[in-house]
């Protein structure tokens, strides 16, 4: 069971990041998705309510999914882990298979907690997946959980979904999304996302809750992190996550960079979720110029260190 909807920011369009014409206007948070990006120490000094170090072992407390040559395996040597070893998620190549790999979350490789996790805070280290320009994987981690029912009586079924999505064609971006409903039946949906360009600081967002896509909404210079965009390095990601409130973060030099601080209940899942990573290949660039994108011809994985949770 793949467990993510997917398609966070802009299936199907792009988003116009490099298109001509006048440069974005300087950021000014409209107030509904919360204050301005800011630096602070860290907010998590005690330890974790649970953590893991995927070692050896450590795959019990996961359901591990993956498809056709897809690969998964716990306690993988790494030099640049924090203790030596990491989780690899592989997304099996397309150049080396008779049969080509699935599309959509359904074709992930994912690890997904057999525990759910009420509200609090998330990191993880992670390095996502490489790919060429013309190539797309969305290495993701993220909570979820959908059982099918409409909990809050709206009338649609609810999809309690948190989402830090990274996207190989498009090293640069991160997409950020929250959702609160899911209904595959009725084919509707509520969330909402900001996706930011982590070597401009350009950030584009949702502007309504039941639709795909994004458009641009200014720039913030204090995002321009491009040591959060080099291809194969660790990096420490992370939300907190309250009954109101979602923070998006980055970990640099011991000190957290809010990359969005969500701050509307409507719009923040209340249900405990299952922490899952997974890698997956989708059919169009989300981002830039949009159009179709191949799967990666060689074999390509998401590699995560450690992932960690501080229960509010």
């Amino acid at each position: 069971m793949a467990l993510a909807p997917g398609c966070g920011g802009a299936p199907g369009g792009g988003l116009p990041f490099e298109s001509a014409g006048a440069a974005p206007a300087a950021y000014a948070d409209p107030g509904m998705t919360g204050a301005a990006p800011v630096a602070t120490t860290l907010s998590t000094t005690r330890p974790p309510s649970w953590s893991t170090q995927f070692k050896t072992g450590d795959e019990r407390e996961f359901v591990l999914l993956h498809h056709g040559r897809g690969t998964l395996d716990f306690g993988v040597p790494d030099d640049a882990a924090d203790d030596g070893r990491i989780a690899a998620l592989v997304f099996p190549g397309a150049g080396l298979s008779l049969s080509p790999p699935g599309t959509g979350p359904a074709a992930a490789t994912e690890a997904v907690t057999r525990r759910r996790f009420p509200f609090g805070t998330f990191h993880a280290r992670l390095a996502p997946a490489t790919c060429q320009p013309t190539e797309e994987l969305v290495s993701a981690f993220f909570t979820y959980f959908n059982d099918g029912a409409d909990h809050d009586g709206d009338g649609l079924v609810d999809n309690a979904e948190i989402d830090v999505e990274l996207l190989c064609g498009s090293p640069h971006l991160v997409s950020l999304t929250v959702w609160t409903q899911y209904d595959e039946r009725r084919h509707a949906f509520r969330k909402w996302t900001r996706v930011i360009d982590l070597v401009t600081g350009r950030i584009a967002e949702s502007t309504v809750a039941d639709r795909y896509g994004v458009v641009p909404i200014g720039r913030d210079p204090a995002l321009a992190r491009p040591a959060l965009v080099e291809p194969g390095r660790l990096r420490e990601l992370g939300f907190h996550w309250q009954p109101d409130r979602v923070r998006f973060f980055a970990v640099l030099d011991g000190r957290e960079i809010t990359l969005w601080d969500l701050r509307d209940a409507a719009r923040v899942p209340q249900l405990p979720g299952h922490l899952a990573f997974n890698v997956w290949h989708p059919a169009t660039h989300w981002f830039g110029p949009g159009g179709p994108a191949s799967a990666p011809a060689s074999d390509a994985a998401l590699e995560v260190d450690w992932a960690r949770y501080w229960m509010d």
